[in-house]
């Protein structure tokens, strides 16, 4: 078996070839979400997803070979390629929905920008699924004040792309704020209401599909909106997660993790570290409490599983913990370790910064999705728009912050306190010897007949 079409993203799929053989074909999805947020800023969404399948072509192929040579480019960053995940997409950034994040001077100057792939690999009778995701923050309010009155050319200094002809969906979406203000210059082709994000949303959709919409701008405006005014009280996510290493010595530490629920609900999570083969943590001094709101503590730890790393090989220490989340409360996790000393030859060539930790994940347990939910869980009819439901999400993943952790570093200065010193004991001793070869010594007697010895010039004696 080989995957003819390696990465269907790079559009090198034979169609013909899956069609003969009764394999569904390949597919690529494209999307873009635009949502408005209460703070003046807009969060930019781009995902794109394939399927694909494992196609058998035994037609003049070897048998004999054991080896298999490809090429496998190295892309390093420069000016021209600030934005990597444009390469996987068959597109490349030239027309479709990338088209909109191929202005890296624009894109990059975001506040803040996240993303992500993952990847199914395909079984017998299933496809494969390759799904990937940028995200970005764009300030909508000028530095000086305004309105957060925006079009989609402002935004990516662009106008909407001409459509990419092996897209099986391109779609546009906009999810509205609940706010009656808010008005689009675009009849949208679709609206529907679902969850998003435990929040039921009036949502707006284009098929970009559709060659009339190419070239065209779309403006977003709050009517009669001044100034914006930014909200004194923010609303919390529904689970956040802190991370931080306390250190009391230097080759010691503590990981304190905690993890928030904001929500009205007990969730059912699984949380899981993984620390370098350098961590060693001390799984025997590990604790695990909760503390809600009004101070009572509980159990919440159910099971855990622990995979130590093997020093010093390549190899990563893995700790899943499973977890219940009380409502309004916060689990704190404590766990200490040891940083294990590294080699020499492990220590990058550069200024010593600290090594970074990847970031935690934990993956909640009972979400419901955000699809095929048209009735609320406290009235039992339809919901209405902001009703919130921290069950009725798509997101099952919450990824923590990395960290920076400092380690114990050898004294790099003394290799070259050991050449300098080398260097000055075989100058000297050079230089002495190279002068008693060279000069010339001789008896001479001064005036009182005394026998002194001096140096005598070689070219005046001769």
């Amino acid at each position: 078996m080989r995957l003819l079409d390696t990465l269907p993203l790079l559009g090198l799929a034979v169609t013909a070839l899956a069609t003969e053989q009764g394999i569904p074909e390949d597919t690529f999805h494209e999307s873009l979400t635009l949502h408005p947020l209460p703070d003046g800023k807009l969060s930019v969404l781009f995902q794109f997803t394939t399927h694909f399948s494992l196609h058998n072509n035994a037609d003049g192929e070897r048998f004999d070979l054991t080896h298999y040579y490809l090429n496998a480019p190295y892309l390093r960053l420069c000016t021209e390629n600030l934005t990597p995940f444009l390469s996987l997409l068959p597109s490349k950034g030239q027309s479709g929905l990338s088209k909109l994040l191929a202005r890296p001077g624009n894109v990059l100057s975001w506040g803040f920008k996240t993303e992500g792939i993952h990847v199914v690999m395909p079984s017998e009778g299933k496809q494969g699924q390759w799904t990937g995701w940028w995200e970005g923050i764009v300030d909508l309010v000028p530095e000086r004040g305004g309105s957060r009155e925006f079009t989609i050319s402002s935004v990516f200094k662009e106008n909407l792309p001409r459509p990419f002809p092996r897209a099986s969906s391109s779609i546009l979406r906009v999810i509205k704020p609940n706010d009656p203000n808010f008005s689009i210059d675009h009849t949208p082709k679709r609206e529907k209401q679902q969850f998003v994000d435990g929040r039921y949303r009036d949502i707006a959709e284009w098929d970009l599909k559709d060659k009339s919409l190419a070239g065209q701008d779309i403006k977003f405006s709050w009517d009669g909106e001044g100034n914006f005014v930014y909200p004194q009280i923010f609303e919390p996510p529904a689970i956040t997660i802190s991370r931080a290493v306390t250190d009391r010595y230097a080759g010691d530490g503590t990981f304190h993790i905690e993890i928030d629920n904001h929500g009205d609900e007990d969730r059912e999570a699984l949380y899981s570290e993984f620390w370098p083969w350098w961590v060693k943590g001390w799984i025997s001094e590990m604790s695990v409490r909760s503390v809600s709101r009004s101070g009572n503590e509980s159990d919440t730890l159910h099971a855990f599983n622990y995979l130590p790393s093997i020093p010093p090989t390549s190899s990563t220490t893995t700790l899943r913990l499973r977890l219940t989340l009380p409502a309004q409360s916060t689990t704190t996790i404590e766990v200490p370790f040891t940083k294990l000393m590294l080699k020499y030859t492990d220590h990058v060539p550069d200024a010593e910064r600290g090594r970074e930790i990847s970031s935690s994940v934990l993956a909640m347990l009972d979400v419901r999705g955000e699809e095929g939910w048209g009735t609320s869980r406290k009235t039992g009819g339809k919901p209405v728009i902001g009703e919130r439901d921290e069950l009725r999400t798509a997101r099952t993943r919450i990824y923590g912050p990395k960290l920076l952790v400092d380690i114990p570093v050898p004294d790099f200065s003394m290799p070259y306190n050991v050449i300098i010193m080398s260097c000055t004991i075989m100058a000297i001793f050079f230089g002495s010897v190279h002068g008693r070869l060279v000069r010339k010594w001789a008896w001479l007697y001064d005036s009182k007949g005394l026998e002194v010895t001096e140096e005598v010039d070689v070219k005046k004696d001769e």
